[in-house]
């Protein structure tokens, strides 16, 4: 419906109102909801226009070869505000209570300043006194101690003198096997240096080949990135036993995605993790079944598809047709798996040449390969996922929490005309994170005090708050969509180990929008792989309270 419809549908609301007898407080209601509704509509349009204008800017400096597309983009995960996006945080809002009424979510200890006693000694130089300075009764006292911390950056070339035999016998020569770790042309010192500088201190390619050569140690820059290569590659199965691990070290785990640049196009980089461990994978898509590759780790060509009687539930859920369900099940043969040939020629003798457009068949997929991933024991996935409210996290784990952040932010995005909807909203923000700081505060509570009688009456109090009624519209449908979410927003109360919000991962998302501003975009798939492998390598080791160059190496 036009702005211009929406007002004449409105006003005719009000003509009918007021003929019907409605009291003049129920018309002027209604006419200030017509005035916040052409307003909020005049916003948006001003938001489209500035992010048309953003977008427009982009390509000019595309056409210059100056700027990149990879700006907007991380202004908008960080809410820098550089490409007109208003800042809806509601961070001072979640952390102004008192001390210990915080969310509960377990954080990596800092790693405090090293003490004198701990420091390794390299070096002792002596330092004495001009003794015809002194005066003539000074008595010796031995020394005073003065520590300055100093590093060593240089070049340093190894000749291995490798022992060699010969057999005249065999016609064959023995030689004596470098030591573990110095294979390559490269020692794994200066490897390690070259990985920790790229992904740890976020140093650009040509950076990392300025800044050794200013100390002496010259490499090109295609030193520099095959030698970031081949340890993404070297560091693939620890990331495969990262998420392995992961997943079964909390009993949650939490996703996101921010965009990303795979040679020249738009990606997707996705971010699974929890309070022990970040791992990323960029894919092309984000689509329900991406996230289900992403989650199993592993390619789109490698999928698994199979039919139980939950793929009927699923069936059900995404309105496949009966007749649809009934012809699946005389085709497939009931607990098979079928990998992505078979199940594409399962689909094309059903749908014909509507066999990768029709939406039966999409959701026939889905569903298949949501059977498959809840069925297989390959990977242990834990029965909780925290997410954002987007549709292609849906029906992955057994509870599907909801970010208590992200649905807060839409209430930040209201910006009412009249002074009585701005105190109906900030009345209704107050209480919102009121009740939000109870609920966290009841996760620190011992488990004693934790009762279903208290359970029930934070349920309740739910129920209570996002009943409410104000008289503007637009917060009233918002309080009704929160309603809707209640059963994905208090998992908590039947798993509290499960935090109120997902920022584990929109932090992981930030780091990622860092990598994008430091390297565009990746030049090859083994690109790709490499910088997600290391990526998740840093990141891991960083909440682990890990050295990352001393693991590295």
């Amino acid at each position: 419906m036009s702005p211009q419809e929406s007002l004449r549908a409105t006003l005719d609301r009000i003509t009918r109102a007021m003929s019907g007898g409605k009291d003049l407080a129920a018309i002027v209601e209604e006419l200030l909801n017509v005035v916040q509704e052409l307003f909020s509509q005049g916003e948006k349009a001003r938001e489209r226009i500035r992010y048309l204008e953003g977008e427009l800017e982009k390509k000019k400096r595309g056409k210059k070869g100056s700027g990149s597309d990879a700006d907007a983009d991380a202004d908008a995960d960080t809410g820098s505000g550089k490409s007109g996006t208003k800042d809806h945080s509601s961070e001072e809002r979640r952390k102004g209570k008192t001390p210990g009424a915080g969310d509960g979510q377990n954080k990596p200890q800092r790693r405090g300043r090293t003490s004198k006693a701990d420091l390794t000694v390299h070096e002792t130089r002596r330092c004495e006194l001009d003794k015809s300075t002194l005066p003539a009764d000074a008595q010796y006292k031995g020394f005073d101690r003065f520590f300055v911390r100093d590093i060593k950056i240089q070049e340093w070339n190894v000749v291995f003198e490798r022992e060699v035999y010969y057999s005249p016998g065999e016609g064959k020569r023995y030689m004596a096997p470098l030591p573990e770790g110095w294979q390559g042309e490269f020692g794994p010192t200066l490897r390690t240096a070259v990985v920790t500088l790229k992904y740890d201190a976020k140093t650009s390619e040509t950076g990392i080949v300025r800044f050794l050569g200013g100390h002496g140690v010259n490499l090109s820059s295609g030193s520099v990135s095959n030698i970031l290569l081949n340890a993404g590659d070297f560091f693939a199965e620890e990331v495969d036993a990262i998420l392995r691990q992961g997943y079964m070290s909390q009993g949650y785990v939490q996703s996101d995605d921010t965009s990303a640049r795979v040679m020249g196009k738009y990606w997707h980089t996705h971010i699974i993790c929890n309070a022990n461990f970040t791992v990323y994978c960029t894919r092309e898509g984000k689509d329900r079944m991406t996230v289900i590759d992403v989650l199993l780790r592993r390619e789109a060509s490698e999928r698994i598809y199979r039919y139980t009687a939950l793929t009927v539930d699923f069936l059900e859920i995404f309105e496949v047709s009966a007749k649809q369900r009934d012809r699946l099940a005389e085709i497939v043969r009931e607990g098979e798996d079928y990998d992505e040939a078979a199940m594409s020629a399962l689909l094309a003798g059903q749908f014909g040449e509507k066999a990768t457009s029709a939406e039966a068949a999409v959701r026939i997929r889905e569903a298949m390969a949501l059977t498959y991933f809840h069925e297989q024991d390959a990977i242990a996935f834990p029965e909780t996922l925290i997410t954002d409210a987007a549709p292609q996290y849906e029906h992955l784990a057994l509870y599907h929490a909801l970010c208590w952040i992200h649905d807060g932010r839409h209430y930040e995005k209201l910006a009412p005309l009249p002074e009585n909807f701005r105190e109906h909203l900030e009345d209704f923000r107050s209480r919102y994170w009121e009740y939000y700081h109870e609920l966290a505060g009841w996760r620190l509570l011992p488990e004693a005090q934790r009762t279903p009688g208290e359970s029930e009456r934070l349920e309740k109090k739910f129920d209570q708050l996002f009943s409410t009624h104000t008289g503007y519209r637009e917060l009233d449908e918002r309080i009704a969509k929160t309603l809707a979410r209640k059963e994905q927003l208090l998992v908590v109360l039947k798993k509290v180990q499960v935090p109120l919000h997902n920022n584990d991962s929109e932090l992981g998302a930030r780091e990622a929008a860092r990598r994008r501003d430091v390297s565009l975009h990746s030049c090859s798939l083994r690109g790709v792989a490499s910088m997600d492998n290391l990526t998740s390598m840093v990141g891991t080791s960083r909440k682990l309270g890990i050295r990352v160059a001393r693991y590295i190496y």
